[in-house]
C-alpha cells in the first residue's frame, strides 16, 4: 500500500470514529422526533408540500439502523452490479469492505443504549 493510500485511510478512520456518535444522535432523532425531522428534511429537499415531506419521512425513517451498520445484501448487489462492468468485483464479498467489529464493540458495551438502539 502507498504511503498517500495509507494516509487516506487513516484520515477515513478518523472520521469514521468521530462521525459514529453524531450519526447515532442524528439516527435518533430521525426516529423520535417526526416533525423536527420533517422540517429538516424540507429544508434539505427544498420541497414545500407537506404530503410530499411526509412521504419521504415514512419511506426513510423505518431504515435507518441504530447502530449504524451497513446492509450487507444490498452491498452484495451493488458488487454485482459493478461486477457486470468490471471482472474486478467478481467474486468479491460484501465482508471483504465491511467492518463491524468496532460497533459490535460499542454495542456489547451498551454505546447504542444511549441513544435507544
Amino acid at each position: 500500500m502507498k504511503r498517500r493510500e495509507i494516509g487516506k485511510l487513516a484520515l477515513f478512520s478518523i472520521l469514521a470514529l468521530l462521525s459514529g456518535p453524531l450519526y447515532a444522535a442524528e439516527k435518533l432523532i430521525i426516529k423520535t422526533d417526526r416533525e423536527r425531522t420533517m422540517k429538516v428534511f424540507a429544508h434539505r429537499m427544498r420541497v414545500d408540500d407537506p404530503e410530499t415531506v411526509r412521504s419521504t419521512y415514512e419511506y426513510f425513517a423505518p431504515r435507518f439502523s441504530l447502530p449504524p451498520r451497513v446492509n450487507l445484501s444490498g452491498l452484495r448487489d451493488t458488487l454485482n452490479f459493478y461486477a457486470e462492468q468490471n471482472a474486478d468485483f467478481k467474486n468479491r464479498k460484501p465482508e471483504e469492505f465491511v467492518d463491524h467489529s468496532l460497533l459490535d464493540e460499542l454495542e456489547k458495551e451498551g454505546f447504542f443504549k444511549k441513544f435507544g438502539g
